[in-house]
């Protein structure tokens, strides 16, 4: 099932609303990089050859991060709604489970709406977000290419917002869970399929 875009979720209108309010977000326009990193971030973790969801794991990997924890937004190209269905959850969650295991990058909580996803991230110093983040695009970007073979997905970059508590994790989560619930697609943010934790990250 692929959802509709809801009203008023422009990736610029968000960066904005964060500026406005006092969070330094930054936005990478060339960021994301398409050189090599650590083998190609693995080959992209060996994936874009999956076809169904991962099966959970039995119990959440947990991590104290003493790596810097982002917080991630990446956007569609002219705000196409491609990203809000299953095939790219599944490849997400995949990427940022092979990501726990193989590169040590914990990817935390996420949302993935219609037309951006948001999510947070704790990148080891031996690699650089805007290689990790391209990966991620690509591996995500073939998944949407299987019923959206036109071209281009993302719109160019991401935006980025160090945060610097638990306490920083906890309230950028409450406000970003919400977003299904203000784009009127769902009644409650607990019903939002595309939405959920990969690693339990203790930041502080």
């Amino acid at each position: 099932m692929e959802i509709a875009s809801g009203k008023g979720h422009s990736c610029r209108r968000f960066a904005l609303a964060k500026r406005g309010a006092g969070v330094p977000f930054t936005e990478h326009c060339l960021r994301e990089s398409t050189s090599t990193d650590l083998s190609s971030i693995r080959s992209e973790y060996y994936a874009s050859g999956m076809t169904k969801f991962p099966r959970p794991p039995r119990s959440l990997e947990r991590v104290y991060a003493h790596d810097p924890l982002y917080f991630i937004t990446c956007c569609t190209y002219r705000r196409r709604p491609l990203l809000a269905n299953h095939p790219v959850h599944a490849a997400f969650v995949e990427f940022g489970q092979r990501g726990q295991k193989d590169l040590g990058v914990a990817v935390g909580r996420y949302v993935i709406l219609p037309n951006h996803l948001h999510f947070f991230v704790a990148i080891p110093a031996r690699l650089t977000l805007g290689s990790w983040i391209g990966a991620l695009k690509r591996v995500v970007g073939k998944a949407v290419q299987r019923n959206n073979p036109r071209d281009p997905i993302w719109r160019r970059g991401f935006f980025d917002h160090i945060l610097r508590s638990a306490e920083s994790y906890s309230q950028k989560w409450n406000y970003v869970r919400e977003n299904p619930v203000r784009a009127r697609l769902v009644e409650s943010a607990d019903a939002w399929p595309y939405a959920g934790e990969i690693a339990v990250i203790y930041h502080g």
